[in-house]
This record gives structure tokens, C-alpha cells and sequence, in this order.
């Protein structure tokens, strides 16, 4: 028999190294997003920025090396013949690995239709650079992707969703970018990115790439390795971005929120009592509901206008005044010592709005116990 009562009760208390040249550094100032689904091999053209924050129903970002600095590089057209890899350190909370659903690409191209846009995106293990590429866990092959339409250099951030999940362990870790596009050898290549960068790539890169970051090159047909190339003026890294499950994380948000945030701290082990909940509420000084139930949702209601990532609840404690001047209540979170690792919990908070109907909602928030 579950103890979440008990629980909720608790809450109301050495390689072959070449700088990169002027060439391979080219401005971009046009940068358009789209969603990529791997089942169906179909692109969707999205209006903008799908957002940086969980979605999707359950996956939050894992690993972030996305942030763009309006260049790109086609490696002077050796983009087609040569893979780009980039590396750097993917952790998870309890060192478990993790599964991904959704990485994020990013390239520039001048191609115009009907000629098709594609790119061998490849994922490593053990990559460390300077020629050390791991092994190989992933190979895709992303066909139909969006040309450009002026016939000169457009960027895409494409949001591709995976057919299959795939596991990711903690460590060094690698991504690579080869292009399959027809046209022009330099007509098509990967967006450069950051500072910032990912824990491990750009500047963390080791000497002599230290600053402005580096990237290897493999020859497509036979993996070898041929150099590694290092930024003098642009940083040279990637773009790659992780979304997914960690296993191991305590405390996870899931969806998209409406005027309320929701979010858990502290160890979350069975019998701990250094867990605390935070809900904010937008307006401030307006009462929140915190619920809790033993399954993730994802469903709108449209008879009262809120959305549910928490259902059926096992408990509801409401309502709960929040602070007249920041919006936000603070509730302590000890955990029943007979709540065992790996038991779930989740929860969502509703807030009032200025005419004290609540018709505000805060993502979901997955408790793992550990």
C-alpha cells in the first residue's frame, strides 16, 4: 500500500591539427526552425523557437550545445567527403545514463528545391577528440530537410524526433555532421555554436583548442581520421542538443506551464527530510492547489480550460496562499522511510488568476525516489 498520504502530509508542514580558415567561417544571419520525425521521415516548419524548456509530454533536456553565433562552415566543401565531430561530457543525476527521444541539429544551406537537403548525423561513446572517436551507437541518415528558399545561405534548427529511443551512457561523448546534399560542395554545412557550449565542448576542448574550440574530421568512406581543426576567430563547435529520460533524477519537470512553476529540491531518498517544493503563481498573492497522483498525464480539458499532467490524484491539498509580492509558497517535503527507491510520484499546481478562478497551470513534476 502506497505511504503518498503519509508523504503529502508531510508537505503542508598529438594529431594532425589545422586552423581553421577565413572560409570556413561564414556569416549567417537567417536562422528558421522545424520539427523532424524520424517514424515518418517528415519535416514540419515550425514559426519559431519551439522553446528551450521540458516538453513533449515527458522529456526534458539532457545535454545543451544549441546556442548559435550566426556562422557556419563547410570546411571549404569537405563537409561531403569528411564527418565533423564534435565531443564533449554527457552526465546524468545518479551516473545511470540516460534514454533519448529528440536531439537538435542545426545547419545553413543555399540549395535551392527540388534538390534535396540531407545529413548523416552519427552518435559516439568514449569520443575525446584529437582523433579518439569511441565507438560508433548511432548512425541516421535525416533525408527531406528544408532548402533554402532565397537560394542563399539559410540556417535550420531542426527538433528531430526519434523512431527509437536511444541509450546514452555517462562519459565522453561524440556527434557528427557529414552532408549527403546534392548541389554544391559548399552549399550546405553545420551551424557553429556557442560560447556558451556544453559542459566538455567549445573552450573545454583540451590544448591546443582551448578558446575557441575544435572539431575532428573522419573520411566518410573509411572513418579514418584526418585532422583536427581549431577556431582562431569563431568558436568551432556543433550544434547538438539532447532530450529524454534520465532515470536517476530526482526531481523532473514534464510540459509546458500557464502562469504557475513548480519545482522540487533535495535528495529525495526514502526517509529524507531536506526535500522542498517550491509553486509560484502569476499574479502574485493568489491561492495555488497542489495535487498529486501515481501516473503522468497529458490531456487539456476543455470544459474547464486547464491542462493535466497529473491524473487520476491520489491527494489534493488547497488551497494554499502564495507570497503578495513574489507569488510564491515554499512547502517542506520529508519522504516516509517506507517509500522505496524507484516508487513515482507526480504532481502538478493550479493557480488563481486575478479574478480568483484557477485557470493558471504549472508543468508536471515527476519525484523519483532514490
Amino acid at each position: 500500500m502506497t505511504k503518498l498520504p503519509t508523504v503529502l502530509a508531510g508537505l503542508a508542514l598529438g594529431a594532425l591539427l589545422g586552423p581553421a580558415s577565413a572560409q570556413d567561417d561564414i556569416p549567417v544571419s537567417t536562422v528558421k526552425y522545424a520539427k523532424y520525425d524520424m517514424a515518418t521521415q517528415t519535416c514540419t516548419v515550425l514559426p519559431g523557437d519551439p522553446g528551450v524548456g521540458p516538453g513533449d509530454g515527458g522529456p526534458v533536456i539532457l545535454y545543451d550545445n544549441s546556442t548559435t553565433n550566426n556562422y557556419y562552415t563547410t570546411g571549404g566543401g569537405t563537409i561531403k567527403a569528411f564527418h565533423f565531430m564534435d565531443w564533449g561530457t554527457f552526465t546524468t543525476a545518479l551516473g545511470l545514463g540516460a534514454e533519448i527521444t529528440e536531439f537538435r541539429m542545426g545547419y545553413v544551406t543555399s540549395i535551392a528545391a527540388p534538390t534535396p537537403v540531407t545529413f548523416r548525423i552519427r552518435f559516439y561513446q568514449g569520443a575525446t577528440g584529437g582523433g579518439v572517436m569511441g565507438t560508433i551507437i548511432a548512425d541516421y541518415s535525416i533525408t527531406g530537410l528544408p532548402n533554402s528558399a532565397s537560394g542563399t545561405a539559410e540556417g535550420w534548427i531542426i527538433d528531430v524526433a526519434l523512431s527509437t529511443s536511444l541509450m546514452i551512457a555517462d562519459g565522453a561523448i561524440g556527434w557528427s555532421y557529414n552532408s549527403d546534399t546534392g548541389g554544391s560542395t559548399t552549399g550546405t554545412g553545420p551551424l557553429l555554436i556557442g560560447p556558451p557550449n556544453g559542459p566538455g565542448a567549445g573552450a573545454a576542448h583540451g590544448p591546443p583548442a582551448t578558446g575557441m574550440g575544435s572539431y575532428d574530421r573522419y573520411r566518410e568512406t573509411t572513418d579514418t581520421y584526418a585532422a583536427t581543426i581549431v577556431g582562431t576567430t569563431v568558436m568551432l563547435s556543433l550544434p547538438m542538443r539532447l532530450k529524454g529520460y534520465d532515470p536517476g533524477a530526482p526531481w523532473q519537470n514534464y510540459g509546458v506551464k500557464n502562469g504557475v512553476t513548480l519545482n522540487g529540491t533535495g535528495s529525495a531518498e526514502s526517509g529524507s527530510v531536506d526535500n522542498v517544493i517550491t509553486i509560484t503563481n502569476n499574479p502574485a498573492g493568489k491561492s495555488v492547489i497542489l495535487v498529486a497522483g501515481l501516473s503522468q498525464a497529458d490531456f487539456f480539458s476543455p470544459v474547464i480550460g486547464l491542462h493535466f499532467y497529473a491524473h487520476p490524484w491520489i491527494i489534493q491539498l488547497a488551497p494554499l496562499g502564495t507570497d503578495l509580492h513574489g507569488g510564491m509558497v515554499v512547502l517542506p517535503a520529508p519522504l516516509d522511510a517506507a517509500l522505496g527507491p524507484g516508487t513515482q510520484i507526480f504532481l502538478q499546481a493550479f493557480g488563481q488568476d486575478l479574478a480568483n478562478q484557477y485557470t493558471k497551470w504549472s508543468e508536471g513534476l515527476q519525484l523519483m525516489i532514490q
